[in-house]
């Protein structure tokens, strides 16, 4: 991780923002009678934490309160919840969260969990502020499941084959779960600690709302309720959302101070990247992603005392999709042709570039880079199918094509997002370069249309980014297995099946180590129904005041927003 503090100080006044006012709050008085262990996932290298103050995010998605049921839901039950458990965001090693500690049977089947007791709910109808048990835990993994409403489709539970060989869960009392799995897993305890699915919420919480299974998907702060450091006070849609400190909330920090710091996290609606960039210059938020260069350019040139954090990130996984049940994407040596003249690295450089000297990408492998199992960078970058456009990979190309009847080339679209298609339109060039007659036609669509018709597979070939999986196991097979919850492309292998279905049920670290190598190989030999296109490096600016936001590829650095401090 690298942390630059660029230099100088600038004052900017933006009149078009001058509605956006960060509300300074009084601190508030903790309770010392707050139960739970100290968190293990922090760093006070910073300085002391202070208590007080606002934090302004800004948060352009679809609000929906359901961690069961939406897609994004997690981008704001970060504040008012807590994860079953946690994962440490440098080493990935799982952490206590709500369970404070659990036991795998011998066989791998059977998990007792133990669930911290003292934690209570946010004292809002209809819980009132009760303590968190196993009967809330079950309700939740059984929602995740799908298993709490088997009459709904599977496709309304988007996280459900993280948890995919959970047989049947119960409470065997108040502060103890049983989990049965059909096999052994070595996915199913990292969902516990993933950010989309780990929220923990009061058992029947959709039930005792109008609107029954739907009901949290409204944006109303009444029906947000979990037992997290902060609590949904105020909605307004389209404008802003804010989220006031938890007085109970259960956790310390290490000196044994009541965590969180902040008074409030106020979460506004800025939708567009300008407004966003005069916000964050302007001092009215606190935290912009400068991932992209544009961002990060604006950043560095108006606004000279900010922090800019680089990191390895538990993000994106950009690749292009190719329907493998349409020609002529349903032959191998095809979709190896278009790989192999594919730049990747002119790619990487031209769209991320680099930061103080040094490259913001890495080499995009069946298995992303952060994860240990993944295939090492200087082994990828010396694979025939990374050398780029060879004159040795550009013959090859070209005799594979003719191979399987495309000599003369082919048309076909190309689905993606509106943020892409500078991307894309690199790509095209390279394989109008060097294989004459392939002619895609770019068809870029707003987030919600991609996502509808990817799901579908109604498709030839989409630009997709895949947010890493719990595991390198999970997440490879999600993309590659004929189940795969993310195999939109329709690929079937029943060789590759096989190899991801031990590797799942392979606990000893090494033994799954070797399988997933070997899937790696016959993915790139035989497969390549996806073609890895970028792996980049998250990078985020924040304003210097704001402390204690720690970066890592294990998981989200909001899943530590109750450690974050202002220092003024």
């Amino acid at each position: 991780m690298s942390t630059r503090h660029i230099a100088d100080h600038w004052t900017i006044l933006i009149a078009v923002l001058a509605s956006l006012v960060i509300a300074a709050c009084s601190p508030s008085e903790a309770p010392a009678t707050a139960p739970g262990e100290k968190e293990s996932t922090t760093e006070r290298a910073e300085g002391t934490p202070k208590r007080g103050g606002t934090v302004t995010i800004n948060y352009s998605g679809r609000w929906n309160a359901d961690p069961a049921l939406g897609q994004t839901p997690y981008q704001t039950w970060y504040w008012v919840g807590d994860p079953m458990l946690r994962r440490n965001i440098k080493t990935f090693e799982l952490e206590p969260g709500i369970f404070e500690s659990w036991n795998v049977s011998k066989e791998g089947t059977e998990i007792t969990l133990k669930v911290r007791q003292g934690i209570k709910f946010h004292n809002k109808p209809p819980v009132n502020g009760r303590e968190v048990e196993a009967k809330d835990l079950v309700y939740v993994l059984k929602s995740a499941t799908g298993q709490q409403y088997p009459d709904l489709s599977p496709v309304r539970f988007p996280r459900r084959e993280s948890f995919g060989v959970m047989k049947d869960v119960v409470a065997l009392d108040k502060y103890t779960v049983k989990v049965t799995l059909d096999s052994p897993s070595v996915s199913f305890m990292h969902a516990l600690a993933d950010y989309r699915a780990t929220w923990v919420y009061p058992d029947g919480l959709r039930e005792a709302f109008e609107g029954g299974v739907d009901s949290l998907t409204v944006s109303n702060p009444q029906r947000h309720i979990g037992s997290g450091p902060f609590i949904h006070t105020k909605f307004v849609s389209d404008v802003e959302a804010v989220f006031e400190r938890n007085p109970d909330y259960w956790s310390k920090d290490e000196a044994g101070s009541q965590l969180p710091y902040l008074d409030t996290i106020r979460a506004v609606n800025l939708k567009d990247t300008a407004t966003q960039q005069a916000a964050f210059v302007a001092g009215q938020i606190d935290y912009l992603s400068t991932t992209d260069a544009q961002n990060r350019n604006f950043v560095v040139n108006n606004h000279r005392t900010a922090r800019i954090v680089t990191y390895e990130p538990p993000s994106c996984w950009d690749r292009i999709s190719l329907n493998t049940t349409r020609k002529p994407f349903d032959d191998y040596r095809v979709r190896r042709a278009l790989y192999l003249v594919m730049d990747k690295k002119q790619l990487a450089e031209v769209t991320l570039g680099d930061w103080e000297g040094k490259p913001l990408w890495r080499w995009p492998g069946p298995i992303p880079f952060v994860f240990p199992e993944a295939r090492p960078q200087e082994e990828l970058a010396k694979h025939p199918l990374y050398q780029g456009p060879t004159p040795e990979n550009v013959v090859e190309a070209r005799r594979l094509l003719k191979e399987a009847g495309y000599e003369n080339g082919f048309s076909f679209e190309w689905l993606m997002s509106r943020a892409n298609v500078d991307e894309a339109q690199l790509v095209q060039q390279q394989w109008a370069k060097h294989l004459p007659g392939v002619n895609p036609t770019l068809k870029p669509v707003d987030a919600e249309t991609h996502r509808a018709l990817a799901t579908k597979g109604e498709y030839e070939a989409q630009r997709y980014c895949h947010i890493f999986d719990v595991t390198a196991v999970s997440h490879i097979a999600q993309a590659y297995h004929t189940t795969g919850g993310r195999n939109y492309g329709r690929y079937s292998d029943p060789k590759l099946d096989a190899i991801l279905d031990e590797a799942e049920r392979t606990l000893d670290a090494e033994k799954r180590k070797k399988l997933l190598r070997q899937a790696e190989d016959y993915i790139l030999d035989h497969s390549l129904a996806m073609l890895p296109t970028r792996q980049y490096l998250g990078q985020t600016a924040l304003q210097p005041d704001l402390k204690g936001v720690v970066f890592g590829p294990g998981t989200r650095e909001q899943m530590m927003v109750a450690r974050w401090w202002r220092d003024k």
